[in-house]
């Protein structure tokens, strides 16, 4: 829910050129977090920054930002965190560094902001993965949490699982 909050501040300031930006989240707000909202909040910044210049410099005409948060307790990483971008899809020589340390395309980039967010990822025994989706031509990156990140699911399931623990008491 916050980082949806981040991305509709994004799109109050303007861009320009305009860009489309849409945000998306489980409807019941999604799980609660174990782990420190700033280094999040730093790696959703660097994924939303890198995608608004990518979109800039590609296809203005074109420009959408996406990000979407599911939540699903079945799966191995039953929280994701997606960032999607209208720019031109990342090259598979860029694809195989972008995520070490100082490595940059750009002219006055780092190359810290992708191994942050891998790094940090991996510290939570989570993922971070890239994949253009060609039916969309969408850039989208992914951050997968694990289990051991969520406090506390969504006040919804919340709820039935508490049902299902006093059941188990009882007998």
């Amino acid at each position: 829910q916050r980082a949806g909050e981040m991305v509709r501040r994004m799109g109050e300031g303007g861009t320009s050129p305009p860009i489309e930006i849409t945000a998306t989240s489980p409807p019941d707000g999604g799980p609660r977090l174990f782990l420190v909202w700033a280094e999040l909040e730093d790696c959703l910044s660097n994924l939303l920054a890198n995608a608004v210049e990518a979109i800039a410099s590609e296809r203005p005409e074109a420009a959408r930002l996406s990000f979407a948060a599911e939540y699903d307790q079945t799966k191995w990483f039953p929280l994701k965190l997606m960032v999607g971008n209208t720019g031109k899809k990342i090259s598979d020589n860029v694809q195989e560094q972008m995520f070490e340390l100082f490595f940059t395309t750009k002219s006055s980039g780092t190359g810290v902001g992708l191994f942050e967010v891998s790094t940090f990822m991996t510290g939570l025994n989570g993922l971070v993965d890239y994949r253009y989706l060609d039916s969309e031509r969408i850039n989208r990156f992914r951050l997968l949490f694990p289990p051991e990140v969520i406090v506390a699911p969504s006040p919804a399931r919340r709820s039935a699982k508490w049902k299902t623990c006093s059941k188990d008491v009882d007998r």
